[in-house]
């Protein structure tokens, strides 16, 4: 079957995290310093509870792939050192942790826009060869949507300032927000949907191994299938005729790729490199993988063809 669509991750995959990942996290750090109180006595122990951070990213580091992403989905959702902004969650977690250990009797309060401050202080620039990439993918007539976890609202304000000098480009890309990719869950039994719309998920397998990875990769993604459904839109699900481009395998790639997808991996670098097993299992999915995007319009170029 034609492709007929293709699906961009957001962070990583079409920005360039590595120009902004350091600072990020320094920037997290700082403000943890400066806002954790303990929530009886509203006292500031910021100094305190982030004095172990340096210890908290090593730790994940040299335990990721193996350790998994955990503090928002319960379960392993990623590699916990997958990116800065995933690591950083991880590292408020371990802290956590160590603090209760230490202080049985002080529950530390993390505010929730901590992380919110630290990443829209510290936007990783587009990736050079976009807004060309863009331009060629509409012109080979596919339909183009962002699908992230990142917020709506955050992708399109970005679009906006990227494509501002070309109106007609920006309004054939579509966006779709709070995609929630790290979620395991079941679609939920009261959602509208008909029995065609939710066929190829109540397909999928609870989850998938890889060799050298002793933790499952999870599939039944519910939230995220949902926001693939506003791409395909009245088309119904056409996973065999969408190519799926990401950076980090289990998010982006491993549901689609199950789904029947076609899946294309961009690189991550270092210190957040790619693993193994991602190049393994997406070369096992006949996927491309290359460093950037500057080949995915010749690779939908065939696709297309098919």
């Amino acid at each position: 079957m034609s492709l007929t669509h293709v699906v961009l991750d957001f962070d990583g995959t079409c920005t360039q995290v590595e120009q902004t990942q350091a600072a990020y996290l320094e920037a997290y750090r700082a403000l943890l310093v400066d806002k954790v109180t303990d929530r009886d006595s509203k006292a500031r122990i910021g100094p305190v509870f982030a004095a172990a951070w340096g210890d908290a990213v090593a730790a994940i580091q040299a335990a990721s792939p193996g350790a998994g992403w955990t503090t928002l989905s319960k379960v392993s959702a990623a590699p916990a050192a997958a990116d800065p902004y995933i690591l950083s969650g991880e590292a408020v977690a371990w802290l956590t942790r160590r603090w209760l250990e230490a202080h049985p009797a002080s529950i530390p309060v993390v505010p929730a826009d901590l992380y919110k401050q630290a990443y829209d202080s510290h936007a990783a620039p587009w990736r050079d060869e976009l807004t060309g990439v863009l331009d060629e993918l509409v012109d080979l007539g596919v339909k183009v949507a962002f699908v992230s976890n990142s917020s709506e609202a955050t992708i399109k304000g970005r679009l906006d300032d990227l494509l501002a000098a070309e109106p007609e480009l920006r309004a054939k890309i579509a966006v779709v927000g709070n995609a929630a990719k790290y979620e395991i869950r079941e679609l939920d039994w009261d959602e509208p949907l008909t029995r065609a719309q939710t066929r190829p998920f109540r397909k999928l397998r609870p989850a998938r191994s890889a060799h050298g990875l002793e933790r499952p990769i999870y599939l039944r993604r519910g939230s995220y299938y949902r926001a693939l459904l506003r791409v395909w839109g009245e088309t119904g699900p056409t996973p065999v005729s969408t190519l799926v481009v990401g950076d980090v395998y289990e998010l982006d790639l491993a549901m689609p790729a199950a789904l029947g997808a076609q899946i294309h991996l961009v690189e991550r670098a270092a210190p957040f490199a790619t693993c193994d097993y991602e190049r393994a299992l997406t070369r096992k999915a006949g996927g491309k993988i290359t460093a950037d995007l500057t080949r995915l319009p010749a690779r939908v170029a065939k696709l297309r063809k098919k």
